[in-house]
């Protein structure tokens, strides 16, 4: 797990993989913490993304889950709907969509500058794509 603090508007927490997901979401819901949104990768070692949304879904967890996929098929789209995600964003992720994703299901700062996201970045995986990002409320 990694916690970022890039922006002090934001607190963003990183796992590895959907294990990781799950271990992290039960331990922030059993001290009472919450995570706004979660980004949930659907290809990851350990615990999938499908997996782990059910598995996160059965212990309570009410906040939305947007599902990050590079394969966009419908067949796809469904299966993350019934795992319990609340939306699809396909990869590569585009700054737009990002954007309307946080407008639907959280409040966002305003952009210090045109096509500007507050904490500098415009894509929510790292570079093998192999991360689900928890954004939580301060």
């Amino acid at each position: 797990m990694c916690e970022s603090k890039a922006n002090p508007l934001l607190d963003v927490t990183l796992a590895k993989d959907g294990q990781e997901a799950l271990d992290v979401v039960r331990e922030t819901m059993a001290k009472g913490q919450r995570f706004d949104l979660v980004f949930m990768d659907i290809q990851m070692p350990n615990l999938d993304g499908i997996q782990s949304t059910k598995l996160i879904r059965e212990m309570g967890f009410s906040a939305p889950i947007v599902a990050l996929t590079a394969f966009a098929e419908e067949s796809n789209m469904k299966e993350c709907m019934e795992s319990g995600m609340d939306f699809f964003l396909p990869k590569p992720i585009r700054r737009p969509a990002l954007k309307q994703v946080l407008k639907r299901f959280t409040t966002i700062p305003e952009e210090d500058g045109e096509g500007a996201m507050p904490n500098g970045t415009d894509n929510t995986s790292d570079t093998n794509g192999r991360e689900v990002h928890l954004a939580a409320s301060q």
